[in-house]
């Protein structure tokens, strides 16, 4: 199906270790609607830059180059985890890229203050995803690599997510489930405080990975995300 060019181009970026595969459940809800597109940061997924992630910053800068490549402005960008921090990074910092921001269970809650914490609110999440999860999730992990995936989780749990907040003034809808350890419903919110236009929404049952477990709910909030008027 041909998508409607009169919408604006959806980019989906992934959270930790995982590929942008584990969209695929949502993109099948859009496809037909949107230009989609589904690129892998540089040390994770499928990319073949493995040195490439060395901070927040140069992988948001990396995504602002991938987009001015594929001459993509003004789209949709939905991140789910520490992929939410790339896209914070990029908004503030880019915001001519952006037409609104979709942040699906946005890492790091500033509760959490080391590997160990969040490693075990990841634990408690796991036996709450679909199992179809796990397939990829364990996929990725290989290609990826634990060691380099904890050098990835200490890098986003230092990064200072909550000074820029503020410098984000395209429209921002934070995201997050009922279910979900790692990101609590307090920290959606108050995630979505923090962006001049910033709004939550949680949604009932549901863990972290919402573009997997949850993806006809998730497509509909894209869907209103796409109809932000971008303040002037």
């Amino acid at each position: 199906m041909t998508p409607n060019t009169s919408n604006p181009p959806v980019v989906f970026v992934h959270g930790l270790i995982v590929s942008g595969s584990y969209y695929q459940p949502v993109a099948d809800f859009l496809d037909g609607e949107f230009n989609l597109y589904v690129p892998d940061l540089p040390g994770t997924g499928r990319s073949s830059a493995r040195s490439g992630f060395r901070d927040i910053v140069e992988s948001g800068d990396g995504l602002g180059r991938w987009m001015d490549l594929h001459a993509l402005t003004k789209a949709v960008l939905v991140s789910n985890s520490v992929g939410c921090q790339v896209l914070t990074m990029l908004a503030a910092k880019r915001p001519e890229l952006v037409h609104s921001l979709v942040l699906v269970s946005p890492t790091m809650d500033p509760e959490v203050s080391s590997v160990i914490r969040i490693v075990i609110r990841g634990l408690i999440d796991i036996p709450r995803e679909n199992l179809g999860l796990w397939r990829v999730w364990l996929r990725d992990l290989f290609r990826t690599g634990p060691i380099h995936g904890i050098r990835l989780l200490r890098i986003a749990i230092d990064d200072p997510q909550l000074q820029r907040l503020g410098e984000i003034h395209v429209p921002a809808i934070v995201v997050g489930g009922e279910r979900d350890p790692i990101v609590p419903e307090r920290w959606v919110r108050a995630m979505a405080e923090g962006m001049p236009c910033g709004r939550a929404i949680i949604i009932p049952q549901a863990p972290h990975a919402i573009n997997y477990t949850s993806p006809r709910q998730l497509a509909r909030i894209i869907r209103v995300a796409a109809r932000e008027s971008v303040p002037s």
